[in-house]
């Protein structure tokens, strides 16, 4: 076998090469655990918002609901229509009879 020999400065320098390398590592890691942290806490309001959506979601009328309400609502809206046009009928009837009374 071939014996590797380095001298003083090349060891020197494979130290802090390694030194070096561990330290990048090390800054990729961290920055790893930063973006993580992050990307947990985006999700989590994603996950609160997801969840209030859904409450609000309860309290929507269905499109059926919605339906049966106006068509409810135009009933009733018929109706005092109805009585306005009767009243004004009345009205009129009234003062058409005070006009011939007063003749």
């Amino acid at each position: 076998m071939d014996e590797c020999t380095f001298d003083r400065s090349t060891l020197e320098r494979l130290v802090k090469l390694e030194t070096k390398t561990y330290m990048k590592f090390s800054e990729m890691d961290r920055a790893l655990d930063l973006a993580r942290e992050g990307l947990e806490h985006k999700l989590e309001g994603m996950n609160q918002f997801q969840k209030r959506m859904d409450k609000l979601e309860n309290t929507f009328a269905t499109k059926d609901e919605l339906s049966e309400s106006k068509d409810r609502f135009r009933k009733e809206l018929e109706t005092v229509q109805k009585f306005v046009w009767i009243g004004l009928g009345i009205i009129l009837a009234i003062e058409f009879i005070f006009k011939v009374m007063v003749k």
